[in-house]
């Protein structure tokens, strides 16, 4: 199985994901979600939920219309703190991350999917680590 937007109704599920609009992957237990933004000009704050941990990420998501009508985006992954206790799986995630991103589109919703022609995702060199009780969104 895969990542894909999904909009939960059961109460239960939106508690543990905290969204009725949510990207997972349910075979790996994982999800995608926006947890915010920096306003029109700053990133989208995401988070990855994998194995009990947060990955969070400043990411910017740029939408061009194309000549078909359809949107084509870019996600640029332009900070991520992966949790010390996940660094040896570093690709993975990195992996991981895209396949979330490319699954979720623009805004996770599935009545929008189909507006979506091409998503690309890139990534910045600052993925570091962090520790517990660091500040994560600067």
């Amino acid at each position: 199985m895969a990542f894909a937007n999904e909009y939960l109704t059961d109460e239960q599920e939106r508690k543990k994901y905290g969204s009725a609009h949510v990207t997972i992957d349910r075979e790996r237990d994982a999800w995608l979600r926006r947890s915010g933004n920096g306003g029109a000009e700053g990133p989208e704050f995401v988070e990855l939920h994998w194995q009990n941990e947060e990955i969070k990420m400043h990411a910017y998501d740029q939408r061009r219309k194309n000549a078909e009508g359809t949107y084509d985006v870019v996600w640029r992954v332009a900070k991520m703190r992966i949790p010390e206790k996940l660094e040896r799986h570093r690709q993975d995630i990195l992996e991981m991350v895209r396949e979330a991103l490319v699954a979720h589109k623009s805004r996770g919703f599935i009545e929008w999917d189909h507006e979506i022609k091409t998503v690309h995702v890139e990534f910045n060199d600052r993925i570091i680590n962090y520790n517990p009780g660091d500040i994560i969104w600067m």
